[in-house]
């Protein structure tokens, strides 16, 4: 039999196969100085251990395992009561009644800021291993996770499974609501471990631009006055487009105009928005330090701002990424904040509906081309019955130029609130607007 052992303070490991397990069982508890962790799935068993200064853990049958729970309880300070939870580890099923789903609850839960992440287990550390878990499970009214609702809905590798798992007692959240009363919610928290690299914002005259970078994937989130625009791609595509955009020539001896410039663009068909996003960079001027322009496209509408030269250099080193140090964060994930859809509170009392203001102007170039069509809009109108402007989606637009018409008159429309228990509630709605002329 083989196991995993601690050797000055290195994890050295190899697996062994346990009797076939009927199904997934796990527990966890805290002791005056760290934690263990059971976790028992099929053949295969497992013990983790987060100590003061290292993480152990050990693969085995489970009789092994239960024999070193006992010295390694010791270890952590795990009183023989709780150890007893671990030697009767229970299985991973429990769903309690009540629990909402993120599109149900008017305020998600989210992690208080005073929570300690999971540690890094040692070796993958030393290894440089770098990897990723993306864990489900309910948080409650007070705001502790239910440690019997964890599931895994991905995983690079079961160390860093376990080292999410035995961080849950030390995890708090500022729970749920719904009607102004704390819930429980059922969530997802993605991790990841590996170099960190922070993300980036400059300013310029117009808005702001972020570079982050989770996993392997880059990310440009440009927010403007017109909107956010977002565009994605590995991180040596990243680089090189940096590189491009650094390089661009200056504008040909014989114009000054924009037309002059080379403009270099990343572009890309993107399925979720049903249309081809885009952002360039856009040199300004012939001389050693130009401004830069940066512009969006989301299919519908341009969004732009100016960066300083400063600024703009500052932004090229970003999408080259940065020195980064091994650590565990929550994994920055602008995908989501852009395309998941706004959050809804079901079997409201009355809907909202509109009341006044902000009816989109005709395009007068469609006018005069006799061009129609309709635009389909879905938004969140708050408890003020104002739309939040951050939870737009263009569901559908005939044209372009209807899209942008409908976006314009977004922030004037005011609508009569939901309301749920009395109360006035934020709600999601779907929004038709048609463009029709008069034979």
């Amino acid at each position: 039999m083989i196991a995993r052992r601690l050797v000055a303070g290195f994890l050295v490991c190899c697996s062994v196969s346990s009797a076939a397990l009927a199904q997934q069982r796990a527990a966890v508890v805290h002791g005056d100085s760290g934690s263990i962790a059971v976790w028992i799935d099929h053949d295969t068993a497992w013990t983790y251990v987060v100590g003061p200064r290292t993480t152990t853990a050990i693969s085995g049958d489970t009789s092994l395992l239960m024999r070193w729970v006992d010295s390694a309880a010791r270890v952590v300070g795990v009183s023989p009561d709780s150890a007893r939870v671990l030697r009767v580890a229970a299985p991973l099923t429990y769903r309690p009644v009540g629990a909402w789903s993120n599109d149900q609850v008017e305020r998600q839960a989210d992690e208080d800021t005073g929570s300690a992440n999971p540690r890094y287990p040692d070796q993958l550390r030393a290894d440089k291993v770098r990897g990723w878990v993306t864990a489900q499970f309910v948080v409650d009214s007070v705001g502790r996770p239910i440690v019997g609702s964890f599931t895994v809905l991905q995983s690079s590798n079961q160390l860093f499974t376990l080292a999410v798992f035995s961080a849950l007692p030390d995890l708090r959240f500022l729970p749920a609501e719904v009607g102004g009363q704390p819930v429980s919610e059922l969530i997802q928290m993605p991790v990841e471990f590996g170099p960190r690299i922070e993300p980036v914002s400059v300013h310029g005259q117009g808005g702001k631009a972020t570079v982050s970078f989770a996993h392997d994937t880059a990310w440009l989130v440009v927010e403007t006055a017109k909107g956010t625009f977002a565009v994605h791609a590995d991180s040596f595509t990243m680089a090189a487009w940096a590189d491009r955009a650094a390089d661009a020539h200056a504008p040909k001896p014989h114009g000054t105009k924009k037309s002059d410039y080379t403009q270099i663009v990343l572009s890309y068909p993107e399925a979720s928005l049903h249309a081809t996003v885009a952002m360039g960079f856009l040199r300004l001027k012939p001389d050693s330090a130009p401004p830069f322009q940066l512009s969006g496209s989301n299919g519908s509408w341009v969004g732009e701002l100016v960066l300083p030269y400063d600024s703009a250099q500052r932004l090229f080193a970003a999408m080259h990424g940065s020195a980064a140090t091994m650590g565990v964060w929550r994994a920055w994930q602008p995908a989501d904040t852009l395309r998941r859809p706004p959050r809804r509170i079901r079997n409201v009392e009355q809907q909202a509906r509109p009341k006044s203001g902000g009816a989109p102007q005709y395009p007068e170039s469609l006018r005069q081309s006799r061009t129609q069509g309709s635009v389909l809009m879905e938004f969140v109108v708050d408890t003020t019955g104002v739309i939040d402007l951050s939870t737009v989606r263009m569901l559908k637009s005939d044209h372009p130029l209807l899209g942008l018409a409908v976006y314009r008159a977004l922030p004037d429309m005011r609508y009569e609130p939901a309301h749920l228990g009395g109360r006035p509630v934020r709600e999601v709605i779907v929004q038709p607007y048609a463009f029709n002329l008069r034979p």
